[in-house]
């Protein structure tokens, strides 16, 4: 009787959280070493930002890195490009230590990212 109520409270108390982990989408990339992706999903794929180019529905970005490889990136819908490499996307508008201006797209107030958080903690 005992391990049946031990086995009763154990599957009360387990099956919130098996229920949440079956919600959330895990990409089904394949990373480079072979092992599978544990990244979460892009909404609308079964593939997170990084393995989306493995989508056969995605395009890769036509842009040319600095040394000279094609990008990797998957292409944003309705253009050639990623967003790095977007012609038309705006810029963030903060400057990097060496005083140059980042050429990450902007997301927020103008901001990439990385220099969104610094402007919020007042650091830029």
């Amino acid at each position: 009787m005992i391990k049946y109520l031990l086995l009763t409270i154990t599957l009360l108390i387990a099956s919130p959280a098996q229920d949440a982990f079956a919600q959330q989408k895990i990409c089904i990339g394949t990373t480079s070493k072979g092992t599978k992706c544990t990244r979460e999903v892009e909404p609308g794929y079964n593939y997170c930002y990084y393995h989306l180019i493995q989508d056969p529905n995605v395009k890769q970005c036509e842009a040319k890195t600095k040394k000279g490889t094609r990008c990797k990136f998957p292409a944003e819908k309705g253009s050639k490009y990623c967003k790095q490499h977007d012609p038309k996307a705006v810029k963030c508008k903060a400057t990097t230590r060496k005083g140059t201006r980042c050429s990450r797209p902007a997301t927020t107030q103008g901001y990439c990212q990385q220099h969104y958080k610094m402007h919020k903690q007042g650091k830029i």
